[in-house]
């Protein structure tokens, strides 16, 4: 019985050590994981606002460009009562230098009839 105390206290130190030695590895992942989580959350947050930025920007919507040796000379909203739509259909153009043209343009249609769908 005098044996035992010793090697009970021994194997008590042991486990305590391990113990120990588990809680400051639990704490660390935790402490890893966080800052992680943290680093998405704040980097998520800034492109989310940009993307949104950049999806709002008005130079984005409908920007028309020219290539080389085919510029861009006028402007066509074409409508039908079909659903496939070609250059031969009824259409509002504006024509001319296309630098000038405004970002958005008010165009009054003819030839319509009224309870019609047009596309």
């Amino acid at each position: 019985m005098y044996m035992d105390r010793p090697a009970y206290q021994i194997e008590k130190a042991i486990k305590e050590q391990l113990r120990n030695l588990l809680e400051i590895l639990f704490q660390a992942t935790v402490f890893v994981i966080d800052t992680i989580r943290t680093f998405f959350l704040i980097v998520l947050s800034i492109l989310g606002l940009i993307a949104f930025a950049i999806s709002d920007w008005d130079d984005f919507q409908s920007t028309l460009t020219s290539k080389a040796l085919n510029p861009i000379i006028e402007h066509r909203i074409p409508w039908n009562t079909s659903a496939n739509l070609t250059t031969a259909n009824f259409k509002k153009s504006y024509s001319g230098d296309v630098s000038a043209f405004p970002r958005q343009f008010d165009a009054t249609m003819g030839n319509l009839n009224p309870a019609t769908t047009y596309h």
